[in-house]
Order: structure tokens, then C-alpha cells, then sequence
């Protein structure tokens, strides 16, 4: 039997979740950002 154990690939997928997240906060701020402009 094999216990769930914090190991080395449930790190990287926490970190793959939070870098997926900052990557949608970026791609949202960069949208608005680029989306200013058409809207003046």
C-alpha cells in the first residue's frame, strides 16, 4: 500500500495550478490593457 505523501509531483502540480492562475490574472490585465484603446 502506498500513502499519499507530499512528493516531489504533487509540488509541481501545485505550482502548474498557481503558475496556470498567474498566467490567467496576466492574460486578463494584458486583454483589458490592450482593449483600452479600441474602446476610447
Amino acid at each position: 500500500m502506498a500513502l499519499p505523501c507530499p512528493t516531489g509531483a504533487d509540488r509541481m502540480v501545485r505550482a502548474y495550478s498557481s503558475v496556470v492562475e498567474h498566467y490567467v490574472d496576466i492574460v486578463g490585465v494584458a486583454s483589458s490593457i490592450l482593449a483600452t484603446p479600441t474602446i476610447r
